[in-house]
């Protein structure tokens, strides 16, 4: 066979050749849900050192993101940790004066082994913004915009309840919830009356979500209901929690009430 015979073969063959498979919209939605989770596993790794002062923010979240990202992740994109800063939103709420440059954030103490999640969230602080997870990265966006976003009312003055990013599969609930707790130093209890029904094994996944709508969907997956008691998240039966409820609504009419009574006299 000749050379130039060899040749067309070998081209024809390359175009006979099956063309790559494409990749089907399901398949492509359980990568991208598969890459946010991991993600959001990531905000519990703890990033090694960031020493006390100020440090200009763009600089800081390309160091962050280096110390985050686990060995073999400048090989291999999918395990890259990549936190972005929602420029557009940041400049929209403050009208075009958003400087990411020229904003430091400010470290009190020399950070040892803190976690990803709580250096975010102290950048987050800084600026007015909050951390979510999105399909591919992290991101940084404006607390307003983000409120807005998810139909969340807090005013200003008061602090956002932390955003639950979970993976269960078959789990228990208590465990689930007990590990909830623990990543977002709340506080939380169970009536000793739901202790078979905690124990029941749930599988969830959530993204983005405040923890008290968390919590209270797991409790209800498994009919139990919540009721929130100053900075606790008290576990219980529906009717324990009706008659709580009840026992709180009498007592703020009460104080309201007595309240009034005093303008009166």
């Amino acid at each position: 066979m000749s050379h130039v015979a060899a040749v067309i073969l070998l081209s024809l063959g390359t175009l006979m050749a099956p063309a790559p498979k494409a990749e089907q919209p399901q398949d492509k939605r359980a990568r991208l849900d598969q890459r946010a989770h991991y993600l959001a596993e990531s905000l519990n790794n703890p990033v090694s050192v960031i020493e006390k002062g100020a440090v200009a923010l763009p600089f800081l979240l390309e160091g962050i993101c280096s110390l985050a990202s686990p060995p073999g992740s400048e090989r291999d994109p999918k395990l890259k940790v990549v936190i972005l800063l929602d420029l557009e939103g940041f400049n929209k709420v403050q009208r075009g004066m958003f400087d990411a440059e020229k904003v430091q954030i400010k470290f009190s103490t020399k950070m040892v082994n803190f976690s990803l999640r709580s250096l975010l969230n102290i950048i987050a602080e800084q600026i007015q913004g909050v951390v979510v997870i999105r399909k591919e990265y992290i991101e940084i966006v404006p607390r307003t915009l983000w409120c807005k976003e998810i139909g969340l009312k807090v005013p200003d003055d008061q602090p956002l309840p932390p955003l639950v990013h979970c993976d269960y599969d078959k789990v228990a609930v208590s465990r689930i919830l007990q590990d909830l707790a623990e990543r977002n130093n709340v506080n939380l209890v169970f009536d000793p009356l739901s202790e078979s029904k905690i124990a029941t094994p749930i599988t969830i996944r959530l993204l983005n979500v405040p923890i008290e709508t968390a919590v209270e969907t797991m409790a209800e997956m498994v009919d139990l209901k919540v009721v929130r008691k100053a900075n606790v998240y008290y576990v219980t039966t529906p009717e324990r929690a009706e008659r709580l409820r009840a026992a709180e609504e009498k007592r703020c009419v009460k104080e309201k009430n007595d309240l009034e009574r005093q303008k009166i006299e």
